[in-house]
């Protein structure tokens, strides 16, 4: 399917206007889809939610979707913080030896917090979690990146 990237939107019975997207993803199954980005807080606007219907419907005609993408969509925290922290963490290569016994802890008790496996192993929280993001930047851990924030207290398991 080719899509135009330029329409003409219909605001009013006299008002055209000219109107590009700012993506056009193809997908895989054949699909399109177009884009628009906008910061959240301008899409409260009246006039704009006006606007965008209007554009909306121009794709449905031409036989696509339009969506509205913001940055709450696209700035999910805590995850992009996260991965933030977490590839802090990419460059450390090889095991310690803190580091097995980390693991191996883990594989033996189960799921843990940050703090809990701080004071099973006398690690300074700072060493811990320095440890523990490795590891889990590595895929030997996991932990839930969408729901728990690193900064504080997460919970930590084995993926095998």
């Amino acid at each position: 399917m080719v899509v135009s990237l330029k329409a003409f939107i219909t605001i009013s019975k006299e008002k055209k206007l000219p109107y590009t997207p700012d993506a056009v993803i193809h997908y895989k199954d054949g699909s399109v889809k177009l884009h628009e980005y906008k910061p959240y807080s301008k899409t409260i606007d009246p006039l704009f939610r006006a606007k965008f219907s209007a554009k909306r419907e121009t794709a449905k005609s031409l036989g696509t979707e339009l969506l509205l993408i913001t940055e709450n969509q696209i700035r999910v925290y805590p995850l992009l913080n996260n991965l933030k922290i977490l590839h802090r963490y990419s460059g450390i290569y090889g095991l310690s030896e803190t580091q097995n016994d980390l693991l191996n802890v883990i594989k033996n008790t189960g799921r843990m917090s940050v703090s809990e496996l701080a004071k099973l192993s006398t690690l300074k929280i700072g060493e811990a979690r320095s440890h523990l993001y490795s590891l889990i930047n590595r895929g030997l851990l996991k932990a839930d990146l969408i729901q728990d924030d690193l900064v504080s207290n997460p919970s930590v398991w084995c993926i095998a």
